[in-house]
């Protein structure tokens, strides 16, 4: 009888555990969204409230100003606007190169803008005082032509150039993520087999506990920034599917496609040159992809077997570092492998057959696996 039990109870804790499919997807989401996710949050959570902000007119005159409001005020508002961006670029944070770069390049160009106008105030105020003109309006009717005064009404434009660049490259920060999401959510998709009532619950949990990480993160009292940031993240999610270039699963010669996950051990996900490699004729097929996709499709390869690989790229060039490639290794701690093939860096083979989807080629393996070098 004892026997029995013995036999019995390793079965039952078996049919538990794969009679809970939601509560094993949700384990592998948090293990995802740790190991890939933290850093991307913490960036955007941090940045939130210059971003709900990110509205030039904010750091200038509002739009109702014209040009006599704004040659009255003698452009001290301006200056001050100017100066409040300074200090709000200054407290953004990022490992970014090109967000850094760009944050570099604004200081540059509102410091220019703010020793233009102190010149431009010094040298009126000096005019004024001799007697050279009767006052600041004097100055504008006299000096300013028409085209010169609607330039003026507007925040100087480098400064206004630097800033919408930057503007759009922290949203673009907002949509990588939004796919890094995506795919945490396909990987767990295609690890375990969930009916789409189970599926629903799998994203809603996903997003609760994306929802959670922020909430937890936010520093400011302003809970209104938080909650629409949120809304413009989720939107990007659930519009990601449709805005990536690489849905359309059709090959033109009925030859066969390769969908996959892109992953790297960094903050972000840089643009990457990603290879399938036929292991039998040699041939190689390439794509690139850009900042902060998290998922890859290549079509019109024939029929064969195939390893995958990619090495980051900056530019259009690949960076002199470490390659990643498909492999079973997981970015895991040491104390949560429960596989030896979690720990192996081998490149693993698969097969492409014409005519139909190879799917689930994770590259997320940047620790160690022996790769092609890059061509």
């Amino acid at each position: 009888m004892k026997n029995l039990i013995y036999l019995f109870f390793p079965i039952l804790l078996l049919i538990i555990s794969c009679s809970n499919p939601i509560e094993n997807a949700d384990k592998i989401i948090a293990k995802q969204v740790d190991s890939t996710l933290n850093s991307d949050l913490k960036e955007l959570t941090s940045n939130m409230e210059f971003l709900y902000y990110a509205n030039p007119t904010n750091y200038w005159y509002p739009e109702e100003y014209t040009i006599n409001d704004i040659f009255n005020d003698k452009f001290q508002q301006g200056y001050r606007g100017l100066t409040k961006l300074k200090e709000d670029i200054n407290a953004i944070s990022s490992n970014d190169a090109e967000i850094v770069d760009e944050i570099t390049n604004l200081k540059e160009q509102i410091n220019i803008a703010l020793k233009d106008i102190r010149s431009k105030q010094n040298s009126i105020e000096l005019s004024i005082s001799m007697g050279i003109y009767n006052d600041f309006t004097s100055y504008r009717n006299l000096y300013v032509t028409n085209d010169k005064k609607e330039k003026a009404r507007q925040m100087p434009e480098n400064v206004q150039d630097s800033f919408n660049k930057l503007v759009e490259l922290l949203l673009n920060k907002y949509n990588g993520t939004a796919s890094k999401i995506k795919g945490i959510e396909k990987y767990t998709f295609e690890t375990i087999e969930l009916n789409e009532e189970e599926k629903l619950k799998i994203i809603n949990n996903l997003k609760l506990l994306i929802r959670n990480k922020i909430n937890n993160q936010f520093n400011s009292q302003d809970t209104t920034i938080r909650d629409e940031m949120i809304k413009k993240l989720f939107k990007y999610y659930d519009e990601n599917e449709n805005n990536t270039s690489y849905n359309n699963s059709t090959s033109s010669n009925g030859k066969g496609i390769v969908k996959g996950l892109l992953n790297y051990p960094s903050e972000y996900i840089p643009s990457m040159k990603v290879y399938l490699k036929n292991i039998e004729t040699n041939e190689v097929f390439t794509i690139d992809t850009k900042d902060g996709q998290a998922e890859f499709e290549i079509k019109d390869i024939p029929e064969g077997v195939y390893i995958a690989y990619a090495y980051a790229t900056y530019n259009g060039e690949i960076q002199n570092m470490p390659g990643g490639g498909h492999t079973t290794y997981e970015p895991i701690a040491d104390a949560e492998v429960t596989d030896p093939k979690q720990r192996d860096h081998t490149l693993l083979k698969f097969n492409v057959k014409n005519g139909e989807v190879t799917e689930g080629i994770s590259i997320y393996d940047w620790y160690g696996p022996v790769v092609p070098k890059a061509n």
